[in-house]
């Protein structure tokens, strides 16, 4: 201010020029030019004060300051400031309040005052920024004014006092009339009053505090010594604004209490007229002196107060309740005090004949004293809650004087009989009488507004209700401040009355009555609809929620008699109250838009039906049934005869519904919010969303609801509103809790919920959701959606909110529910196609979306961190399936755009490329993906630790120190939480119920209602007689609501956290499954190096352990999160495995590429083909790998466990492959680097150990599915350490531990039964036959060295194969072909072959380690041959019978019989035991002997069985298309020469090298033997003598002869194939293909360029040569032994004495 005056002292010419324009030009309003002239006197006399010579620039001195002071004021300055520049603070109450006030206003002219001036007008839509800035300047303006001219205020109030006096004397004495005396002081007050009215602990100027100059306050206490009525009530009315605040009441109290600090006394022995006791004195004088009842009109006209000593008492009263409303001190020492017997005093004189104003000012007055309002507990702080208990207590004392004066007389006839529902009120006298027969006819009704006031103010809301729109009915708890026996000696207990009169003579007979003033009628609407209100939210019906004990008949008795149960039936009987409601509604949102009076009572109406809706199934499922019930109430109760629900009756007001949803429009949020969930209730409703018949759009029927909005004429209104509601802008929506109200932000919530909750499957197409997002009502299926320039919709304003800035930052939780409706919309069957058409047709909006969230959560709140996290949940897993329905529809741009975006490196640019910069720059990288995985886990660290630091202060604010001793402070949750529930008798969990979003919380609702029955209940035992235990109670209710909130904050985060991590799940998922291909940047090195990118990055979480993890639950909360993780970490590692597997093949490739040709010269190697993966890294994945099923959280889960043994199966896997791929041809056991690097890992430390302890336990004691994976874990460990040169770790650990004889023996003790069970036609489950093909695996991996087959067979493998019941359970053909057929299930053929070879398989194994001496091992091979004699010439013979189909599964069970048969034929001490067992009915190998025999005429002579043969699966009919391309014999057929064929081939020929072997085996007599020769084959050596089951010699020479044409064909195919390999240039490309794509890498043909296909073609045929030559080898060999047959048995045959012996 110095500054600006200095400045302005500089400037001469302008102050002479403002000066003249302030007080020389003329003014339109004079009011206005002496405000003007009064801020230009305040600041000229500042300026004087301030800067020497100020006055002669402006040219007068300071009396000129002072007397263009008082014309300003004589000018209307008050009455402007007060009137028109503060006009916007001017409620209806102030104007009914203040009439005086501003009839003395009006007094303020310039010319004459006897003229009275018109108002100013007021204007509403003055902005909350201008307001203040008014409100400041009047501050400052009146503070300097009353400071600076005191002497002004002075002498101008002594002159009106003076001239007031004249006036009283001239009307005494009848003399000449003089001038009306002006009204300055009086005006001055009222500016002071309209100003501070309201604004709480605004004036604390005026009482002295924070100000140095105590002038303000000097003028208060100058103020107490006015004398004259006028400026008395005024200044009373002055100290009632002052007074407002919880610090400024009590001042004003003080004040009071002190008589006005020595203020004016009107005689000497009377109390100063600024004080309480003159106030209730007058009250007490008055009430003495008044007759009491109604008026008589023949007796003599009764005594009346002056009116302007009414005016005068309700200035004072109106001061009263000021200060009580804002001070419980000065209301308690008000209301206690005997000296002033306030209360008795007020109901005295409320029983008298007074005028209307006064009785209204009483009522007023007395509801003060028992109101409780939220800024009272707010200022009360820790004191909240005896502040309540106090205020409660003091309302129901006064129900009891009300109850006692009878002002509403309910004495009655003594009737004890309740009618609920029917309007039972009929009082006469009272209020009642003043009603009907003063208020009516004056038109006018502030009496009866009062007394609506005081029932509303007696019914307190309890601080644990939430009010009316509650969702759940429990959700309310009786009220403390109502006594439900009121009344109980003379009639039906309750307050009952009182309500009834409000709805049937107030509300319902508000449209019968003749109003003064239209918007009083209002005004009453919306008095009366709050008792309403505040009467369903003290309902409580909790009883009735969920499993309660029985219900007691007091608690009957005061629910039948509750004041919100009356409400509640009325609305449901469809009586009077419900059409009330309903024509409130009817005045319309434009009505409510315009600010008009009936605004006021549209949003209690729309909470009332709110609430009924919420309430009403516990009402008629509950409270009905058990008061019908009910025997011992007391009194007779009459209900209803029909009762239903809301929704049924407003079916009927199909106009009421139609307005309900237009009031969505309304500009005030809490109006559109209740109108919106009112809505939301219709339409999940049956009632609504059922078909409405009459109206049918093409092939559909609309349900009720579309059908009344879109067929009504305010349709696109209020599709207008919905999305109105949505732009409007709100500010912070997680401040609050998920049930708050009081923002704009929590109406666009709402809104987006309605949407959600009516795009369900449940609810047919179309809902009010499609119609409002804009969606076909004929076809919405189909038609696309509106473009925006033709019709807006809601779609359109959710896109553009998810398309705005910081709408995630600003209001997570609106933006999470705008993810969740467009995921909603792109998943749901009806709306898929045409919501992801189109978000593809008009914007990217996936693609977008994911650039524009950003990866980190910056927030510190825990609620807005769970908010966002379902946000991005929601938004991936909408990303995860439009990529995946881009991929099926083959769209590869829009695919490639997404998926290489996710895979991308976060720090580069778009187009920088981190694979090209250096070899290992990938492995400082971090994708998105892993960036946005990293994010999510790092804000929900961040948003727990804030948390927990929230609830440490929470608990330590609770906690009574000093009665806390070390114990209690060490105690755990768990255990300090047992221990208050125990102490109170409660059990907490039986309030967990699960949220919207299915996460499972405390209901704090139904915890407070058990917490309060407890304390009743232990009330009523007696252990709350003393303070301490109260207290002690009421702590450890305390401290269990602190927990059970914090409780519920760190589940929701935590359900946050998981359900994000669920969405990146599945958007990881889909990028390393269906999206991989379109991942084409880099070619196949990138994927390579993405995929282990992926599995690094979230291995390393899977495989930490967090030390900050101490409680229970936030253990089990881990193991859950890597839970859900392992099984993505095992995608990954799969995908890892199949980009090793084309690795693999290119690096054969560039391998072969590298490798001199021809001529000599080296070819060229792609750079594609260099190793992109170093080492260490790799091991370290693995190292990471073995740690995380090594965590306690993999200890504590099973599922995290298993899902870790198949990552490392993966990994495993690709490491062998890689190795493999790059080995040395002629190498037997391929160990490349990293082969070594991942045994190291396990050999060099403790983790080998460890892993086999946890993978063996889990083989033998876990679940069917993960032993499965733990037995193929240890099988790939094992066949890791085989690479080594010693005996087998795995081997060794396992005799160890004792796993070989538990492993062994489960196969007979626990597995025989289930494996039997698998058999069955249709069996339940196959898990055991997994775990059996896993452990056989397993078995014969160990059992081809020589240390594990010797353990196998210590530890009675054999034996136990023998004796197992399954294997001899082979089902037959034609049952298969009768029996049980699924897609899903293998034939039984097919299941017994999965059993049976992994049998004989192992057996062969082992056989193959046994040594020829070993005769004892040998003798248990006989007996499992003895054992399962039955199957194994079952499989013989139907490999040899030509009426049977040979398949591949026969073919190899032949096989494997026919070896099995032929080692054990060998034996010679076996077929020694054999016959000497001969005839006691033994059956064994010799019982074979025939069957393998038969083999050879029908598979050695002739390719004839591939006419048998045919693929039985999918697999083997893919094959059969496939050609082998080993052999070019041009009379083959296709199927000879295909893979399937191929394979076939090498069966049979298998088969016949081991029926020749056996053959050959069984003739041979050893040296010194004395044992007769037994031929083998008959003696007919022509072959068209030979018999069809008994081969002869002509099948030898048959074979012989097939044979030597075979070698000679398989050398010239091998010479070729060799050739070739040198020269495989000389191929075309379409033999190079076909060559390739007969390979075992057919799914990397298209990664292979030429130069690569050409070189693995060599390889490939070098290899198929080699094979061929391997064959041509094994054939000599059979034709050699044939050879040796046939010259055994020709020998024998042409031998003289055999000869003669035959």
């Amino acid at each position: 201010a110095l500054d600006k005056v200095s400045h302005l002292v500089r400037d001469s010419a302008f102050l002479v020029r403002l000066n003249a324009a302030i007080v020389d030009e003329p003014w339109c309003d004079s009011g206005l030019k002496g405000v003007v002239w009064l801020q230009w006197a305040l600041l000229a006399l500042f300026g004087m004060k301030r800067s020497p010579g100020f006055d002669q620039l402006i040219g007068f001195r300071e009396d000129r300051v002072e007397a263009i002071a008082e014309q300003a004021v004589r000018m209307g300055a008050y009455r402007c400031a007060a009137d028109y520049l503060l006009g916007h603070r001017i409620d209806d109450a102030m104007e009914y309040e203040l009439a005086d006030e501003f009839t003395a206003l009006q007094q303020q002219r310039a010319d004459t005052a006897s003229a009275v001036s018109p108002r100013y007008p007021h204007f509403d839509d003055v902005s909350e920024e201008l307001q203040w800035q008014l409100e400041r300047s009047m501050e400052a303006m009146l503070a300097a004014f009353i400071g600076r001219m005191s002497s002004l205020v002075r002498r101008m109030r002594y002159s009106e006092e003076d001239a007031l006096y004249q006036a009283q004397q001239s009307a005494v004495y009848q003399t000449t009339q003089a001038e009306p005396a002006r009204r300055d002081t009086e005006a001055l007050f009222a500016w002071v009053t309209v100003l501070y009215t309201g604004r709480a602990d605004a004036a604390l100027r005026f009482w002295g505090h924070g100000e140095p100059d105590d002038r303000l306050a000097v003028f208060v206490r100058w103020g107490a010594d006015c004398r004259e009525q006028g400026m008395v009530r005024a200044y009373f009315g002055m100290l009632a604004a002052l007074a407002s605040g919880a610090q400024a009441s009590v001042c004003a109290h003080e004040f009071m209490s002190g008589g006005g600090a020595g203020g004016h006394r009107q005689t000497v022995n009377q109390a100063p007229l600024c004080s309480w006791q003159a106030l209730f004195g007058a009250l007490d004088f008055y009430a003495g002196h008044l007759r009491p009842g109604e008026p008589d009109p023949l007796a003599a006209p009764p005594p009346e107060i002056p009116d302007a000593e009414v005016a005068l008492l309700r200035a004072f009263l109106r001061l009263c309740r000021s200060v009580v409303q804002h001070s419980v001190v000065a209301r308690t020492a008000i209301y206690d005090s005997t000296e002033l017997g306030a209360m008795t005093t007020m109901f005295a004189l409320l029983a008298c004949v007074v005028p209307v104003a006064l009785k209204a000012a009483l009522l007023d007055t007395v509801a003060a004293f028992g109101a409780l309002d939220n800024d009272l507990l707010a200022n009360s702080g820790a004191q909240a809650d005896s502040v309540r208990r106090a205020v409660d207590e003091m309302a129901r004392r006064i129900w009891a004087q009300l109850e006692q004066s009878q002002m509403l007389p309910t004495a009655g006839d003594g009737a004890r009989a309740l009618a609920v529902g029917r309007g039972s009120s009929g009082a006469r006298g009272g209020i009642a009488y003043e009603l009907e027969e003063v208020e009516a006819a004056a038109e006018t009704y502030p009496e009866t507004r009062a007394f609506v006031r005081l029932v509303a103010a007696l019914i307190h809301v309890p601080a644990d209700a939430v009010g009316v729109t509650a969702e759940a009915a429990s959700a309310a708890s009786a009220s403390a401040s109502v006594p439900a026996d009121l009344g109980s000696a003379y009639r039906v207990p309750g307050v009952g009355p009182y309500v009834s009169f409000v709805l049937d003579s107030v509300l319902l007979k508000a449209e019968q009555r003749a109003y003064r003033v239209p918007d009083e009628k209002w005004r009453g609407y919306a008095l009366a609809l709050d008792v309403v209100e505040r009467s369903l939210s003290t309902l409580d019906l909790s009883m009735f929620v969920g499993t309660h004990a029985t219900v007691t008949s007091d608690a009957l008795r005061e629910l039948a008699t509750h004041p919100g149960f009356e409400v509640a039936v009325r609305v449901l009987c469809g009586s009077r109250l419900l059409d009330a409601l309903l024509r409130v509604l009817d005045a319309g949102v434009d009505a409510v838009n315009a600010g008009a009076a009936a605004a006021s009572a549209v949003l209690p109406a729309l909470r009332i039906l709110l609430r009924v809706l919420h309430v009403q199934t516990a009402v008629l499922r509950g409270a009905v049934p058990a008061l019908a019930e009910a025997d011992s109430l007391g009194f007779a109760l009459n209900l209803p005869r029909s009762l239903t629900t809301l929704e049924q009756l407003l079916l009927s007001r199909r106009e009421s519904v139609v307005q309900i949803a237009a009031l969505v429009g309304a500009v005030d949020p809490h109006v559109s919010l209740a109108a919106v969930r009112i809505v939301h209730i219709l339409a999940d409703s049956t009632v609504f969303n059922g078909v409405d018949d009459r109206v049918t759009r093409g092939a559909l029927t609309l349900n009720r609801m579309v059908s009344m909005i879109d067929g009504s004429t305010d349709s696109v209104r209020i599709l207008h509103a919905f999305i109105t509601s949505l732009e409007a802008e709100g500010g912070d929506d997680v401040e609050g809790d998920e049930s708050d109200d009081d923002s704009a932000a929590a109406l666009r919530v709402a809104v987006v919920d309605l949407l959600l909750a009516n795009i369900v499957s449940s609810k047919p197409a179309p809902t009010i959701a499609h119609y409002l997002l804009g969606f076909s009502v004929s076809r919405p299926a189909a038609d696309d959606l509106p473009d925006p320039a033709q019709r807006a919709t809601v779609l359109h304003t959710v896109l553009d909110l998810l398309r705005g800035d910081s709408l995630l930052a600003r209001q997570p939780r609106l933006a999470e529910r705008c993810y969740h409706l467009v995921h909603r919309l792109c998943a749901d069957p009806v709306t898929s196609d045409v919501a992801l058409r189109y978000l593809r047709a008009r914007e990217t909006f996936v693609s977008t979306q994911l650039r524009a969230v950003p990866a980190a959560i910056t927030t510190d709140r825990p609620r807005a961190t769970s908010a966002e996290l379902h946000a991005r949940a929601w938004l991936w897993r909408t990303a995860a399936l439009e990529l995946h329905s881009l991929v099926l529809q083959d769209s590869r741009p829009r695919a490639k755009l997404i998926a290489e975006w996710l895979v991308a490196d976060a720090a580069q640019t778009d187009d920088a490329d981190v694979f090209t910069s250096r070899p290992s720059a990938f492995l400082d990288a971090q994708m998105h993906l892993l960036a946005l995985f990293s994010g999510v886990r790092q804000a929900y660290r961040d948003a727990m630790t804030t948390l927990q630091h929230q609830r440490r202060e929470a608990e330590a604010d609770s906690a009574d120190a000093d009665a806390m001793d070390a114990d209690d402070i060490v105690k755990s949750d768990d255990v300090a939480t047992a221990e208050d529930a125990a102490l109170l008798g409660v059990d907490i969990s039986s309030c967990v119920a699960p949220n919207a979003r299915g996460c499972a919380l405390y209901d704090l609702a139904a915890l407070a209602a058990l917490l309060r029955q407890a304390e009743r209940t232990l009330d009523a035992a007696g252990a709350l007689g003393s303070a301490a235990a109260r207290q002690r109670a009421h702590a450890a209710m305390r401290r269990l609501t602190v927990r059970c909130y914090f409780a519920n904050q760190e589940r929701e985060l935590f359900f946050a956290y998981a359900s994000a991590l669920r969405g990146w799940k599945e958007m990881a998922e889909i990028v390393v499954t269906s999206a991989w291909d379109r991942v084409e940047a880099g070619g196949r090195a990138a994927r390579e190096r993405t995929a282990f990118q992926l599995l690094r990055g979230l291995v390393q979480t899977v495989s930490e352990h967090d030390a900050a993890l101490m409680s229970p639950e936030d253990e089990t909360r881990h193991a859950e999160v890597l839970t859900a993780l392992a099984s993505t970490l095992t995608l990954f590692s799969e995908r890892l495995s199949l980009e090793w597997t084309r690795a693999g093949v290119l690096t054969r490739a560039s391998l072969a590429a590298a490798k001199p040709g021809a001529a000599g010269h080296a070819r060229a190697l792609p750079p594609a083909t260099e190793s992109q993966l170093p080492v260490e890294p790799l091991l370290d994945a693995w190292r990471q790998l073995v740690l995380a099923a090594l965590t306690p959280a993999a200890q504590a889960s099973l599922q995290l466990r298993g899902n870790v043994y198949a990552s490392m199966l993966h990994f495993l896997g690709g490491v062998r492959k890689l190795a493999a791929a790059s080995a040395d041809e002629n190498e037997v056991r391929p160990r490349s680097r990293l082969v070594a690097g991942a045994l190291d890992v396990l050999s060099n430390s403790t983790l080998g150990d460890r892993l086999l302890e946890t993978v063996s336990a889990d083989a033998a004691d876990a679940s069917d599915a993960w032993k499965t994976v733990a037995f193929s874990l240890l099988d790939a460990v094992a066949a890791l350490y085989a690479s080594e040169t010693r005996p087998n770790r795995v081997v060794l650990f396992l005799t160890h531990k004792n796993f070989f004889s538990s492993y062994v023996g489960a196969l007979i003790r626990r597995e025989d039964q289930a494996l039997q069970l698998t058999l069955q036609p249709d069996p339940a489950s196959l898990n055991a036959l997994y775990i059996y093909e896993a452990k056989m695996a397993f078995f014969i991996r160990l059992a081809q060295r020589q240390d594990g087959a010797d353990k196998l067979i210590e530890n009675g493998v054999l034996d136990v194969l023998a004796d197992c019941s399954f294997l001899n359970m082979r089902p037959s053909a034609s049952s298969d072909a009768a029996g049980f057929a699924d897609a899903f299930i293998p034939a039984r053929a097919e299941r017994f072959h999965q059993l049976l070879m992994p049998a004989l398989d192992l057996v062969l194994a082992l056989a193959a380690k046994i040594g020829r001496d070993n005769v004892t091992v040998w003798m248990k091979v006989a007996r499992f041959v003895s054992q399962h004699h039955g199957v194994l010439e079952a499989v013989l013979k139907e490999a040899a019978l030509p009426a049977h189909p040979l398949s591949m599964a026969l073919l190899a069970e032949a096989k494997a019989a026919s070896a099995l048969v032929f080692y054990v034929a060998r034996q010679r001490a076996v077929l020694d035991r054999e016959t000497a067992l001969a005839g006691s009915g033994h059956v064994g190998v010799t019982s074979l002997h025939l069957p393998m025999l038969a083999l050879l005429p029908k598979l050695s002579s002739s390719r004839s069985w591939f006419q048998r043969l045919a693929p039985t699966n999918d697999v083997e009919r893919a094959q059969a298309l496939v050609s082998a391309a080993l052999y070019d014999d041009e009379d083959a057929t296709d199927v000879e020469r295909s893979v399937f064929g191929q394979q076939a081939s090498d069966l049979v020929d298998a088969i016949v090298q081991n029926a020749i072997a056996y053959a050959q085996a069984v003739t041979e007599r050893p040296t010194g033997s004395s044992r007769m020769f037994r031929p083998a084959f008959a003696w007919p050596i022509e072959h068209n003598r030979e018999s069809d089951y008994l081969p002869s010699l002509a099948l030898l020479v048959a074979f012989v002869r097939q044979s030597l044409t075979q070698i000679t064909r398989g050398r010239r195919a091998r010479d070729e194939k060799l050739r070739l390999a040198q020269n495989s240039a000389e191929m075309t490309t379409a033999d190079l293909r076909k060559l390739v794509s007969a390979s075992p890498y057919v799914e990397v043909s298209d990664d292979l360029s030429t130069v690569q296909m050409r070189a693995l073609a060599s390889v490939l045929l070098t290899q198929q040569g080699r094979r061929i030559g391997r064959s041509t080898s094994m054939l000599v060999s059979t034709a050699e032994q044939a050879l040796v047959l046939l010259w055994r048995h020709l020998s024998f045959f042409i031998s003289v004495d055999t000869a003669e012996d035959s």
